[in-house]
C-alpha cells in the first residue's frame, strides 16, 4: 500500500544543520543523519537503485509520515500510546532523517507500507555511454 509523499517544510538551513551535526560524529555518519526513538533500518545500495526498509510493525499505515527536500529525507510515525506501553501518556514519536546519493531521481521516489515495513524506493540516474 502507497505512502504519500510530501514536501518537507523546514527551511534548507535546517537540514543542513541536521547534516551538520552528524558529520560533527564520525562512527555515527551514514545515509541517517538524525534518529529519535527506536528505527531501525536497513539500507540496499544497488546500481540502479537505492531502497530503505524499515521495521514500522509498531504503527499503522497513517501514523507514518514521509517528506523529501532536496536530496533529504524524513521519515515520521506517531501514535498514541496504549496500556501494553510502560509508560500510558501522550503518544510515541519516532523520526528517521536521510541524506540520499546525490544520483537518485527524486522524482521515481516510492513508499510503500506493507505487514508493518516500510519501504522507500528510489531510482538511480543511470550513466550516460
Amino acid at each position: 500500500m502507497s505512502i504519500p509523499i510530501t514536501a518537507w517544510n523546514d527551511s534548507l538551513d535546517t537540514i543542513r544543520d541536521h547534516w551538520d551535526r552528524a558529520v560533527r560524529k564520525p562512527s555515527e555518519v551514514s545515509y541517517a543523519l538524525d534518529t529519535y526513538g527506536d528505527l531501525p533500518v536497513d539500507i540496499d545500495e544497488r546500481e540502479d537503485r537505492f531502497v530503505i526498509e524499515m521495521d514500522m510493525s509498531k504503527y499503522e499505515r497513517d501514523e507514518i509520515k514521509v517528506a523529501k527536500h532536496e536530496g533529504f529525507l524524513r521519515v515520521r510515525a506517531t501514535r498514541p500510546r496504549t496500556a501494553a506501553d510502560e509508560v500510558t501518556a501522550g503518544s510515541e514519536y519516532v523520526e528517521r532523517t536521510f541524506r540520499l546519493p546525490q544520483d537518485v531521481d527524486m522524482g521515481s521516489l516510492v513508499a510503500t507500507f506493507d505487514d508493518g515495513k516500510l519501504r522507500i524506493d528510489v531510482s538511480r540516474f543511470r550513466p550516460e555511454r
